[in-house]
């Protein structure tokens, strides 16, 4: 897309955690995006969390069935995904590869067995509901959503880690917009929400298999989803008001491991880009951007259904 087509398109009126979170990084990089400037080839962390969440999902949703069946099934959905991408693979993450993913699923169903204690309502649910009060949407799509007796409906959600499952790791959630704008969703649905089942996977051999797993139970207030609404709405209307400025500010770059990378951060794909010396909408007769990247169909996770295909928000 180019800059003159985004202009005229006008803002959105639909935000997702990843659009709220990517332009509080920097807006630099919320342009780029948002012009759908996207990676040649897809890291292989990304498609290995989207491939490991497809095969629980396809799993847990055919509770009953012969457990090689169910396994078959869910190694099927998830290799679909993974021969579906041009990968590419980094020499420092070793266990992101097909091997270990399928090794880590076979322990997965060793650690939980052939029975959960919830049953799966839908998995892989995209969501779009309208603030209140605003002209704004609120979007995104869900692992799951689920019953589990006593606590009633829950959503689910699958995230994989290449480190440890830390005590920080797992403290981390309770912060988690991302979650908080799950629970906020299912609300719309659901009258009484219980909050979310964090289903985690490390992605490291342990000594101890079982160290590899965890599930924690995360719940928000009232007061707390209130006021996350409240901000969403105000960072949603922060973004609107580029149409209006037309700066895009390169805030990454006061926080250099946005950038560059560092400890747990990926290098920004866009990071050549903001090397160049001129606004980035004069760069489109003046830099080969084929060479670096290729474009992306519009991100929309909200109109998802089935299989969880593209990058998961957040």
């Amino acid at each position: 897309m180019l800059d003159k087509e985004l202009r005229e398109k006008g803002p959105p009126d639909t935000f997702d955690n990843t659009l709220i979170t990517s332009y509080l990084s920097c807006p630099r990089a919320e342009y780029w995006f948002l012009r759908r400037l996207g990676r040649k080839k897809t890291p292989s962390y990304f498609v290995w969390g989207r491939a490991f969440g497809a095969a629980i999902s396809v799993y847990s949703s055919l509770e009953g069935k012969p457990l090689e069946e169910r396994k078959l099934k869910a190694m099927l959905a998830a290799r679909k995904i993974w021969d579906n991408e041009d990968l590419e693979i980094f020499d420092n993450r070793p266990n992101d590869t097909w091997e270990n993913l399928e090794a880590t699923f076979d322990l997965y169903v060793d650690a939980y067995g052939e029975k959960e204690p919830w049953h799966s309502i839908q998995h892989e649910v995209g969501f779009k509901f309208p603030i209140p009060h605003t002209s704004l949407f609120y979007g995104g799509s869900l692992d799951d959503y689920i019953e589990w007796p006593p606590y009633g409906t829950l959503l689910r959600e699958d995230k994989s880690t290449g480190a440890y499952i830390t005590p920080t790791y797992l403290a981390s959630w309770k912060h988690s917009s991302q979650v908080t704008g799950y629970i906020w969703a299912v609300r719309q649905m659901v009258e009484n929400v219980f909050g979310a089942l964090m289903n985690i996977t490390s992605k490291r051999p342990r000594k101890d298999p079982l160290l590899r797993f965890h599930r924690q139970l995360e719940t928000r207030s009232d007061w707390r989803i209130t006021e996350f609404i409240q901000q969403t709405v105000g960072i949603a209307d922060t973004i609107r008001g580029e149409w209006d400025k037309w700066e895009w500010p390169k805030w990454g770059e006061r926080n250099p491991y946005q950038c560059a990378g560092g400890p747990g951060i990926s290098p920004c794909i866009y990071r050549n880009l903001c090397l160049q010396e001129m606004e980035p909408w004069e760069l489109e007769d003046k830099y080969n951007f084929s060479e670096e990247f290729t474009w992306r169909e519009e991100w929309t996770p909200w109109k998802r259904q089935g299989e969880g295909e593209g990058e998961k928000d957040g």
